[in-house]
């Protein structure tokens, strides 16, 4: 005799945890940066086993719109596919470079000496020489510049910009992974900010329209700066949800 299914198969039930939280995520009920319930909670609720709601969380994870964190459970990253980059940080040092996803693409290297504010923002002296990377960071799915990225790099490091880079790490990685070098100290400043008319066109966005910029500076065990970059990101194309323990050590500064 042929048994009859009496109710959804495991494969159709995972696509309906799927859609469920789905809703639940861009109705605002679940909240970027909220947590979901715990799995256990979860299958429960769908009277389903784990393993069918992984498979759910796994494709909201395909989605961009959850991230897991080992030990922490499933955050909610977006509230609606296609809102952008979402960096999501459990360590300062995470603050410092952008994760796996995105790429770097070159517009133009120069060497150009430091004068006036540029040289008071780099702590050098007038007439410093460095080495001026300016180049978009982009999303490698969906095709998309989140980015502008203005880099100044002390000569004795500029030889980075040719070596090898085929995961588009940041200049600080590169900096550690060809010469061994890591930063004493990192001051990073994070603002509102607009496009100029210069790098809008870069990011196909509107010149003066609002953007996120943050600076970062790194300094050698002396004090000195050797590498500071500036990312002006358009408004919509990426956040940062930060997720620090209590326990953690920030010094925040504000500065008007």
């Amino acid at each position: 005799m042929t048994r009859k299914n009496v109710g959804p198969t495991a494969t159709h039930l995972y696509a309906e945890i799927e859609t469920a939280l789905r809703e639940d995520i861009m109705s605002g009920r679940q909240a970027v940066g909220s947590c979901l319930p715990p799995e256990h909670d979860l299958a429960r609720r769908f009277s389903a086993s784990r393993f069918t709601v992984r498979r759910a969380l796994a494709e909201l994870r395909e989605r961009g719109l959850v991230e897991s964190r080992v030990g922490h459970g499933t955050f909610v990253i977006a509230s609606r596919e296609g809102d952008g980059f979402v960096q999501s940080l459990a360590s300062f040092e995470e603050l410092l470079q952008y994760p796996p996803g995105t790429r770097r693409e070159t517009v133009r290297i120069e060497e150009v000496a430091a004068t006036g504010a540029r040289a008071e923002e780099l702590d050098c002296a007038e007439g410093t020489l460095w080495v001026r990377l300016r180049a978009v960071r982009w999303l490698k799915a969906p095709d998309r510049a989140i980015a502008f990225i203005d880099g100044w790099i002390a000569p004795r490091f500029a030889d980075v910009l040719s070596k090898p880079n085929p995961h588009s790490a940041a200049l600080l990685s590169q900096i550690e992974e060809w010469h061994g070098h890591r930063a004493a100290k990192a001051e990073v400043q994070i603002a509102a900010g607009s496009l100029s008319a210069e790098i809008a066109p870069w990011l196909q966005a509107d010149p003066g329209s609002a953007a996120l910029v943050i600076r970062r500076r790194y300094r050698d065990p002396d004090g000195q700066i050797y590498l500071m970059t500036i990312s002006t990101h358009p408004e919509h194309r990426f956040a940062l949800t930060l997720d620090f323990d209590r326990g953690s050590q920030i010094n925040q500064r504000s500065t008007t």
